[in-house]
C-alpha cells in the first residue's frame, strides 16, 4: 500500500509542471532598470520572463552587472536598453560574433534634452569640492554625448518606450500579438488619464519651480512646463560658493521643499534644506511602477508650492 501511494506521488512530481520549470519555457528579457521592467510586464503578462540588471537602489551611471548577471544576459532573448551610462560603459566588451546577444533599444526616437544647456544657479558650477561615484568614474560622461538619459520621467515618452516594448516582444512572440495590443492600450490609456491628471494639478500653480538633489526630472518638467534647478551639476556636488547661489536662488523661488533620490547622497541637499528651512522628501526615479511615483512626486511638487 505504502510503495502504491510513494508511486502515486512519484508520478505527481513528474506529471505536474512546477513554476520555475515552465519560466525556463519562457523567453528572457533583460532590461536595465525597473521602469523598463514595469513596461515589459505590464505589456506581456506572464508571456517572458523579466530580469533588471540595476538593483534598487543602484546608481545606474556606474552601475556594473554582476558575472552571473552577465552570464544569463548572454543567454537571454533579448536585451532592450534605456540609454543609461552604465551600458555605454560594458556593451562594448559583449561585443563578440561568437556569443551574438540580440541588443534592442527602447528609447529610440525620443527627443533628447542636453545635459546642461546653460548654468540652472546663475554662476559658475564647475568645480565642486567632491566627485559623486566611484574613484574614476566621470558623471559628465553619460555616454549619449551631452543629452540628458532620464527619458522615462514623462507620461509622453513612456507611451514611446511602451510602443518600442510592444514591438519587440511581438518579434519574439507573434502569437501573443492581440494579448499585447490588448495590454499595451490599458497602459496607454493609463498613461493618458496621468497626464490630464497632472496637468490639471499643475494648471493653478502658483510657482513653477522645484529643487532636486540630482538633475533627474528635465523630462518631466519639459513635459509640463515647469522648472527643475539641481544642487548637484554635471556628477559634482557644490563647492560654497555654487551652494550660495543655490541657497539664494532657493530662497527667491520660496523653495519649501528639497527632493533626494535613493541613489545619492544627502548631505549637500540636508545642508540646503537646513539653510532655507525647506523639507527633504525622497522620490525615486528608478521606481518600478513608474506612473505611481509620477502622481506622487507631482502631488509633493503641488503641496510644496501650497506652503
Amino acid at each position: 500500500m505504502r510503495l502504491c501511494l510513494f508511486l502515486v506521488f512519484l508520478f505527481t512530481l513528474v506529471a505536474t509542471p512546477v513554476g520555475p520549470a515552465m519560466a525556463a519555457t519562457r523567453p528572457v528579457v533583460f532590461v536595465s532598470i525597473a521602469p523598463q521592467k514595469w513596461l515589459v510586464e505590464t505589456i506581456a503578462g506572464n508571456a517572458v520572463t523579466v530580469r533588471t540588471l540595476a538593483a534598487p537602489g543602484a546608481d545606474p551611471h556606474s552601475y556594473e552587472p554582476t558575472p552571473q548577471q552577465m552570464r544569463e544576459l548572454l543567454t537571454s532573448s533579448v536585451y532592450l536598453t534605456a540609454g543609461v551610462p552604465f551600458e555605454a560603459q560594458w556593451l562594448p566588451r559583449l561585443n563578440d560574433p561568437t556569443t551574438p546577444l540580440n541588443i534592442r533599444p527602447m528609447t529610440l526616437g525620443i527627443p533628447r534634452l542636453p545635459l546642461s544647456d546653460h548654468d540652472e544657479h546663475g554662476h559658475d558650477h564647475g568645480h565642486g569640492e567632491k566627485e559623486h561615484g566611484q574613484a574614476g568614474h566621470d558623471h559628465a560622461g553619460h555616454d549619449h554625448g551631452d543629452s540628458d538619459p532620464h527619458v522615462w520621467l514623462s507620461p509622453a515618452n513612456l507611451k514611446h518606450m511602451a510602443a518600442a516594448t510592444e514591438r519587440e516582444l511581438l518579434a519574439l512572440l507573434p502569437e501573443k500579438a492581440t494579448e499585447f495590443a490588448h495590454n499595451r492600450a490599458l497602459l496607454d490609456a493609463r498613461l493618458a488619464a496621468l497626464d490630464a491628471e497632472l496637468k490639471t494639478l499643475f494648471a493653478s500653480a502658483p510657482s513653477r519651480v522645484f529643487l532636486t538633489f540630482h538633475p533627474s526630472w528635465r523630462y518631466f518638467a519639459e513635459e509640463y512646463g515647469l522648472t527643475e534647478l539641481s544642487i548637484e551639476h554635471l556628477g559634482k556636488e557644490p563647492g560654497p560658493r555654487a551652494m550660495k547661489g543655490i541657497i539664494d536662488r532657493a530662497r527667491a523661488h520660496k523653495i519649501s521643499v528639497v527632493f533626494i533620490e535613493p541613489q545619492f547622497p544627502r548631505a549637500a541637499a540636508l545642508a540646503v534644506a537646513a539653510n532655507i528651512n525647506a523639507r527633504v522628501v525622497q522620490v525615486d526615479p528608478l521606481a518600478e511602477k513608474m506612473d505611481e511615483e509620477l502622481m506622487r512626486f507631482a502631488r509633493e511638487l503641488a503641496r510644496s508650492w501650497q506652503q
